[in-house]
């Protein structure tokens, strides 16, 4: 990508998810890029930075921000996350990690909370591969903290589910429910201090956070709360960058996040299990629910054997082969459950992690895909005073973890294509729902709209297998013939994604992708006009 900007133009045939697309390609239009989010206002803000020429990082890092201002349940400035970035120019795909790390000491704090990475992430995106002013770019998140926007209703439903947490402290309930009750949709909801704190952040920097006066407020604000931060802590804290090896797939590679992003890992594993002699290709429409739901079983059953404490992993070319694949699949059976051993069964996907991810593509085919979490819903529900800023708590095992992130790129690095991006989430689901999304569409069928639609499934204990309950009867059928004992849920993940089957940049005649947000949610398609 880089700061210098191609001057490409490309037409395309593009369908905004919710449009039509029974008469496809569609209507011939420019492709000016295009950005999918949890929350419309954040998905709008990155179409505002593409329109300006910015690149997929500028639309990315201004995305983030006004997600951190309108849906701050998964991505309060005191999280973290993980972005996978496809860089053309230099034909490959970067891994950016920033979890938020426990603290180095808590002194006298009563909770335990995380530093602050977001910031610090964001930043280093848009150090390297930025084309607008820092200062353009979070302009937009300024502005809707200090002005208000009427509260969509992805907002307001992510503050209607913190309900008695956001109520039960001084400061987040003064800034939520400053009249005794949360906001519904359709209300104006004014943030000023974390206007502030944005302010600062634009006009000095990101660093201000880490080792200015932001820094100073933060220290002291977190630990008025309650919390733990130091100003080793923050000033310490520094964004990974690294290069990711892809997975063959015909001629493209598919690439996923790294630990400690643990969803990208189980993820490039059922990918690997799928793609193999092109197994879910040949698959029937009866047996593919059935693959999808023994291949998530080999995957989290072998995490204990690849997840150390610290959340790393010992030979990732060794646990994303082929030769790992095939074995974990050698006793499959595409006609009944197989024993798999007695691996770590994912949590309830009703609780638990709370994350959030987003995809942008700029008119040069550049993509960057990142999921974000402050850990908890509203992290620990508490806001260090005078920031605006809700605190994560201090990751650990189970529910604290990036256990559960994950974005995944299909990209062709030698003749610089982009083909598919997709992230998945809230919690244990996102790994599962990402790869029913990724397999359907790149692998299968070739189209992204039904691809979303398709009935998502999550393992529980034993051969416990968690589906939707909008599942037809043939496929419940199709999985209770072959032994797996059904627990319905209302839905399971939602996922966002960009598909371009022909990949992008492509000749005007094969132009086609797909943008689309879950329709489990209440995001948005949006592309600069």
């Amino acid at each position: 990508m880089g700061r210098k900007r191609r001057l490409w133009l490309f037409a395309a045939a593009f369908l905004i998810a919710g449009c039509e697309t029974d008469d496809l390609p569609g209507e011939p239009a420019f492709f000016p890029g295009v950005a999918v989010a949890d929350e419309p206002w954040a998905a709008m803000a990155a179409a505002e930075m593409l329109g300006r020429g910015g690149s997929a990082a500028d639309a990315a890092v201004a995305l983030y921000f006004v997600l951190a201002v309108t849906y701050p349940s998964a991505a309060s400035l005191g999280g973290g996350g993980v972005c996978l970035v496809s860089d053309g120019n230099e034909r490959a795909v970067y891994s950016l990690n920033f979890p938020a790390p426990r603290p180095a000491a808590s002194g006298a704090a009563t909770r335990l909370t995380a530093v602050p990475a977001n910031v610090r992430g964001m930043a280093a995106l848009h150090a390297r591969y930025g084309a607008i002013d820092w200062r353009i770019v979070l302009a937009p998140a300024e502005r809707i903290a200090r002005l208000g926007k009427r509260l969509t209703r992805a907002s307001a439903r992510s503050i209607e589910s913190g309900g008695a947490a956001l109520l039960s402290d001084g400061e987040t309930r003064r800034v939520f429910a400053p009249t005794g009750a949360l906001p519904r949709e359709g209300a104006h909801l004014i943030q000023k201090d974390l206007a502030d704190t944005i302010a600062a952040l634009r006009l000095k920097g990101a660093d201000d956070m880490y080792l200015g006066d932001l820094a100073d407020r933060m220290v002291a604000a977190t630990r008025l709360a309650g919390g733990s931060l130091a100003h080793e802590d923050l000033r310490n804290f520094l964004p990974d960058w690294a290069p990711v090896r892809g997975l063959e797939f015909g001629n493209d590679l598919a690439y996923f996040a790294p630990p400690p992003a643990g969803a990208g890992l189980l993820a490039g594993q059922m990918w690997v299990m799928l793609t193999d002699r092109d197994r879910y290709g040949k698959a029937d429409e009866d047996e593919t629910l059935h693959l999808l739901v023994e291949a998530s079983r080999r995957a989290w059953a072998g995490r204990e054997r690849w997840l150390a404490d610290d959340g790393t992993t010992v030979d990732l070319a060794s646990l994303m082969s082929t030769d790992t694949a095939r074995a974990a699949l050698a006793n499959y059976d595409p006609d009944r459950v197989s024993s798999v051993g007695t691996g770590p069964a994912p949590p309830s996907p009703t609780g638990g992690l709370q994350s959030t991810g987003f995809v942008v593509i700029d008119i040069l085919g550049d993509a960057v895909a990142c999921t974000v979490t402050s850990y908890r819903p509203f992290g620990t529900g508490i806001m260090a005073p005078g920031t605006g800023v809700l605190l994560a708590p201090a990751p650990g095992p189970e529910d604290r973890n990036s256990l559960s992130l994950g974005p995944m790129i299909v990209f062709n690095p030698r003749v610089a294509k982009f083909k598919f991006a997709a992230v998945g989430g809230p919690g244990p689901a996102a790994a599962a729902a990402m790869m029913t999304v990724a397999a359907e569409s790149v692998i299968k069928t070739g189209r992204l709209d039904t691809a979303l639609h398709r009935t998502r499934m999550l393992i529980g204990e034993g051969n416990t297998v968690r589906i939707e309950a909008s599942a037809t009867s043939p496929q419940q059928e199709s999985l209770t013939r072959r032994g797996h004992v059904l627990e319905t849920v209302r839905s399971l993940g939602q996922v966002n994604a960009v598909f371009c089957p022909a990949g992008y940049p492509s000749e005007e005649s094969q132009m086609l992708c797909w943008a689309e947000t879950d329709p489990r949610g209440f995001g948005l398609v949006s592309i600069p006009y």
